[in-house]
């Protein structure tokens, strides 16, 4: 037997009161059962990533911030958030952070340290998060993250010849008032 709900009762298993009545050899028969009735959340997750310093440049250290966003109407709890890439090496202790519970329309963020290890270019870094919704279920969302890596700044060697004129400019006023021997 099937029949089409509108379910009022909150996530998670309810039980539902249901006569059933049937007929056994001529005689009308009635029970009253107790249906389990699992109903689900929409219990979702949105992701948002940050860099620090910013943009991602080759070579160098950066603390990325996500930040996680509950879109449900309901508390998701046991949140936890891993992150992947092969063009970034995590130097944090693990590559996963925990987060715990988050009301709906809450978020929280997670950082995670990492080195840039790839050339400059366009890469995509995984990040999953992990989490048990209101009625009791595991949740897994994934998302592929684009990122860009871009080359490195070098060093400008106009501030090193600014200092090294100006330190020339102070000898020469020295040499000229001071030390040169007056006729």
């Amino acid at each position: 037997m099937s029949a089409v709900v509108f379910a009022t009762y909150s996530p998670g298993l309810n039980y539902v009161p249901a006569k059933i009545t049937w007929v056994e050899k001529d005689i009308e028969k009635e029970e009253t059962k107790s249906i389990p009735l699992t109903i689900t959340s929409d219990a979702d997750v949105a992701v948002y990533v940050e860099a620090k310093p910013a943009p991602l440049q080759t070579g160098a250290e950066h603390t990325l911030s996500v930040l996680v966003s509950n879109l449900g109407s309901y508390e998701i709890s046991n949140v936890e958030v891993e992150m992947d890439s092969d063009a970034l090496k995590n130097i944090d202790v693990s590559n996963k952070q925990y987060i715990g519970n988050l009301a709906n329309d809450d978020f929280s963020t997670v950082q995670f340290k990492v080195k840039t290890t790839s050339s400059p270019g366009n890469y995509t870094m995984k990040i999953k998060v992990n989490y048990r919704d209101t009625s009791g279920e595991w949740k897994s969302k994934t998302i592929i993250q684009p990122i860009i890596i871009y080359e490195a700044e070098k060093q400008s060697n106009g501030q090193i010849y600014l200092l090294v004129g100006g330190l020339i400019a102070i000898a020469v006023v020295i040499w000229y008032f001071f030390i040169r021997k007056k006729k």
